[in-house]
Order: structure tokens, then C-alpha cells, then sequence
């Protein structure tokens, strides 16, 4: 997705009502949503297989354009100002994502959950509101609508995703056990490919990266890329033991993701020394 055409397809906003305006940011960002969404559903497997790599060892502790809009020149500016004020644009959640880490189907929601409800969509669920789509109650539910949350870290974050389409969260998946999670439309991969006479002309892939300090298995990155129903996994590891433990369990992982009737294209173990 061209980050910059969808910056100048949103009017500038002091000329449009305020409906109109949520409605135009609710479309940027929903297409990354429902993605985000699926990817959390994909991921729950391969979250699920680490949790339970750590949790079982009784050893574990658990540990920019020339031609912009003028919406686009103040979202810039305000990615400016919250860079100075020191906020970052990666969201920290509050809350632990699951206290069953090694159930798939529990995982899945929980991951899908932890996007829904973080506030950052909360435009696009407006707009989905709005067409009849989502609930109010689900709406009261938001961050935005809650006295106690604080929020003045969400625009910020939330114009980075409308920005670069891109979502970084950073949390506790479990108890005590913390992971960097990016989701993102791939749209320079697309584009080198399209470059090559590789690609087409169909939606970028959208992928989803996640980074745990595993107690046993040390550093752990895994990579899922999806495209037209099709997924891509790379997963990394500097210890020789967690290399030798994700070669082993590969079948089960496959056996995990495709049993739901996901189609798996590729699966590779790597060293990231």
C-alpha cells in the first residue's frame, strides 16, 4: 500500500465535518486492522509452540512528498512533537495478553483482543459503528471512552500507523515474559518485486514480526508474511540448543498452522548469527 497516496486521499480536515473526517481516517486504518486481526489468528500457533518450549522446563522461570494535504502536514507535525516530548511510537500495553499461552484457539483471541481494544483503531471502529458494523457497548469500551486511561501517548501512535502503516506493540504475551510484535503492509517488498517482474498487481503481503528473550532458548524472531491466502514463516535463533529444538518440533508447528486449513508455502529455522 502507497503510504503517500493514502495520505493525500484524506482531505484536509479543517474543511470537512467531524463525522466525515473519522469515517476518512477509520478507512486508512481498518485495512491494517482486519489484517492485523488475521495475523493474530495465524500467530496464536507459533506463540503457543514457544510458550510451551518455556513453560514446560521445570527450570523455566517464566520470565516524505513534495505534493502532501494538509492533513498529511499535520500529522507529520504532530509525529514531530511527540518525538521531542520523548513518546514513543511503539505501544506499550498494560495488560498481559494470556494466561494460557499454550492454548492455540484461547491464544488466537487474546492476540486478536489485545489489537481490538488498544485504542488505536478507535476511528475505524467508529466508522464501523457508524454503518452498523460494531456495537455501541463495544465503543464505550475503548480507551478513549474510559476516564482513567491516560492517552496522551495513543494519537501519536496512532498517526504512526496511519503514517507508515505500520503497528509496533511491545508487552507481556504471558506473565513475566515480555515480546517486541510489529505488524505491517510489505509494500517495499512488493514493490522490489514488482520491480523484478516477480510480483503482481494484487495487495501487498502483510507480515507480522516478534522478538522474545526465551529464559531456555535465549533471543527467538519469528517472521509471517501473508499474501492471497498464502503464509510464509522464518524463524530465528542464536542459541544452537533453541535451533535444534524448532528443527525438531517443525512438523508439529506445520501440523498447528494447517489444521485450520491455513496454507503453509514455507517454513524455515535459521541461525541469526
Amino acid at each position: 500500500m502507497d503510504k503517500s497516496s493514502n495520505l493525500m486521499s484524506v482531505k484536509p480536515l479543517a474543511k470537512i465535518s467531524p463525522l466525515t473526517a473519522v469515517a476518512g481516517i477509520g478507512h486508512a486504518a481498518q485495512g491494517l486492522e482486519s489484517r492485523a486481526e488475521n495475523l493474530a489468528k495465524q500467530q496464536a500457533a507459533l506463540t503457543a509452540k514457544l510458550a510451551e518450549f518455556v513453560l514446560k522446563s521445570p527450570s523455566s522461570n517464566a520470565v516524505s512528498t513534495a505534493n502532501v494535504s494538509d492533513a498529511a502536514k499535520l500529522i507529520v507535525e504532530a509525529l514531530k512533537q511527540a518525538e521531542a516530548k520523548g513518546i514513543s511510537e511503539k505501544f506499550m500495553a498494560q495488560q498481559v495478553i494470556s494466561h494460557r499461552p499454550n492454548n492455540p484457539e484461547v491464544v488466537a483471541q487474546q492476540l486478536k483482543a489485545a489489537i481490538n481494544n488498544s485504542g488505536l483503531f478507535y476511528e475505524s471502529h467508529l466508522k464501523a459503528f457508524v454503518e452498523g458494523h460494531r456495537h455501541i457497548n463495544a465503543i464505550k469500551q475503548e480507551p478513549q471512552n474510559l476516564l482513567q486511561q491516560n492517552l496522551q501517548s495513543i494519537l501519536p501512535q496512532q498517526l504512526h500507523i496511519l503514517e507508515h502503516q505500520r503497528l509496533s506493540w511491545h508487552g507481556e504475551v504471558w506473565p513475566n515474559q515480555r515480546m517486541d510484535w510489529e505488524i505491517y503492509i510489505d509494500s517495499e517488498r512488493e514493490s522490489n518485486q514488482q520491480q523484478q517482474g516477480k510480483g503482481d498487481a494484487l495487495t501487498a503481503p502483510v507480515s507480522s514480526d516478534l522478538t522474545l528473550h526465551l529464559p531456555r532458548l535465549g533471543k527467538v524472531s519469528a517472521k509471517i508474511s501473508i499474501k492471497n491466502g498464502r503464509m510464509q514463516i522464518g524463524i530465528s535463533a542464536g542459541e544452537q540448543a533453541a535451533l535444534a529444538l524448532m528443527n525438531a518440533n517443525k512438523p508439529a508447528l506445520v501440523s498447528a498452522i494447517t489444521r485450520h486449513g491455513q496454507a503453509l508455502e514455507r517454513l524455515t529455522v535459521i541461525s541469526d548469527d
